[in-house]
């Protein structure tokens, strides 16, 4: 078999990849912490803005599941709208669980 070209997808164009977007997320933080978001939740985060890196996004899920350790009382939805009101993105995740030093401990 000869080959003229090879064509590599790495923007989702041509495959679809939103779902192993989503599952890597949510595998990536019940991985490390042993406990995680719902893949539905991503889109939550998603929609707080902000959130166009996955490794950022990823972070954010991981800061959320560590402050609901240390005692947060927020639901994801609760959560995200603080993030959005704190502008968005990882920064605005930062912000919600600044007050509580043993989440950065964690």
């Amino acid at each position: 078999m000869e080959v003229d070209a090879v064509v590599l997808d790495v923007d989702g164009v041509l495959v679809d990849v939103a779902d192993s977007y989503r599952r890597a997320i949510v595998e990536s933080v019940e991985r490390l912490y042993e406990r995680t978001v719902d893949v539905a939740d991503v889109q939550q985060f998603k929609n707080a803005g902000g959130f166009n890196n996955d490794w950022e996004l990823t972070y954010a899920a991981a800061l959320f599941v560590l402050a609901r350790r240390e005692g947060l009382k927020m639901d994801v939805t609760a959560f995200t709208d603080a993030v959005a009101e704190h502008g968005g993105g990882l920064r605005g995740a930062r912000e919600v669980v600044s007050d509580m030093p043993s989440v950065a401990q964690a």
